[in-house]
């Protein structure tokens, strides 16, 4: 898998990521729709958001607070992003009897993520709130996602390169309740107008994930794309796996996180050696998609003792061609073969 490391080919990604932003949120500049209800009782006459369609709204003063109804039409796990934040807010989810699911509340401007399960088809509300200053003259943006069952891709980042491949950065879930193994993934690169250019694809056949298991991949097309690329849909085909033992793995970081080298160990309780140990670095923008990741060795060969912890030395030697990321993220794993 290969990874953008040309300066010009950075500056294309910043300017998508920026145009994207621009596109699925919307600026500053124009007139947002009207202030959403500040209760959960007017949430439930409001009309529902749309799944998978961005939306976005201002906070007006330190006590407003917005709040959004939407249907789940089925069981499974969904997703609530947060993003493109001018001050720190903060995002709650609550169900049809007004039972809080899942909240985030991350300091700053970093963005916001819910996931949760929804047992059946009904109705869930969030509520957005500043968890402290509030800029009135900026929109944020909020997105709500109904995962597939079996392997959900959660976010995904394409672009242009100089030397006209394109580069695909994708997040995948294991939303269900058996062990996956990913075969193989499509990519369906895609124009402006959503027209499918051609498809490729990404070998990921050693990657297997637990329930609920994330897996983090960068790649680049084999062929040169058009100037009219524009986006990537990720498709990813797998088989399910026997149930595997899934050891608690711990980070302690001992850098500062600001990047591009991260150091400190991993640590587990398993009474057995934990074999191929990795440490996945994800550095995401504003709107919680990830846009660059790398994935390290941790302790000698990615073996940690039993009980015992493994040092990790990660350096993300492409991370200053990229944008400065709005959050990064360490996610220890075991590759299971």
């Amino acid at each position: 898998m290969a990874l953008a490391s040309r300066p010009a080919a950075v500056a294309a990604l910043v300017t998508a990521l920026a145009a994207t932003a621009l596109g699925v949120a919307g600026s500053a500049a124009g007139a947002p729709p009207a202030d959403r209800p500040d209760t959960l009782a007017g949430a439930r006459t409001a009309t529902p958001v749309a799944n998978a369609r961005w939306v976005r709204e201002r906070i007006a003063s330190s006590t407003d607070q917005d709040w959004y109804r939407f249907d789940v039409p089925r069981a499974g796990q969904v997703m609530a992003s947060l993003g493109g934040l001018p001050a720190n807010y903060s995002l709650d989810v609550y169900d049809d009897t007004g039972r809080r699911v899942g909240g985030s509340n991350v300091s700053g401007r970093q963005f916001e993520r819910v996931l949760w399960k929804a047992p059946a088809a009904g109705t869930y509300f969030a509520r957005v709130d500043s968890a402290g200053a509030f800029d009135t003259s900026k929109t944020y943006a909020l997105r709500f996602d109904v995962l597939r069952k079996g392997l959900a891709v959660l976010t995904t980042t394409a672009f242009r390169m100089t030397n006209r491949h394109a580069s695909v950065t994708a997040e995948i879930r294991n939303t269900s309740s058996q062990w996956l193994r990913i075969q193989f993934v499509y990519l369906d690169l895609r124009d402006a107008n959503g027209n499918l250019i051609y498809t490729d694809g990404a070998a990921l056949t050693n990657v297997v994930l637990p329930p609920n298991g994330v897996s983090h991949f960068t790649t680049a097309s084999v062929n040169e794309v058009p100037a009219t690329f524009k986006s990537a849909r990720v498709r990813p085909v797998w088989a399910t796996e026997p149930a595997g033992t899934n050891p608690k793995l711990t980070v302690h970081p001992t850098s500062t996180g600001s990047g591009p080298r991260f150091t400190g160990s991993v640590s587990t309780t398993s009474t057995t050696v934990v074999r191929e140990a990795s440490l996945y670095v994800n550095y995401y923008d504003a709107y919680g998609r990830l846009i660059l990741t790398g994935a390290f060795v941790v302790g000698e060969k990615g073996a940690i003792p039993p009980g015992g912890s493994g040092a990790y030395d990660a350096r993300m030697t492409l991370a200053p061609f990229y944008p400065a990321p709005n959050r990064v993220t360490l996610t220890p794993f075991v590759q299971r073969f």
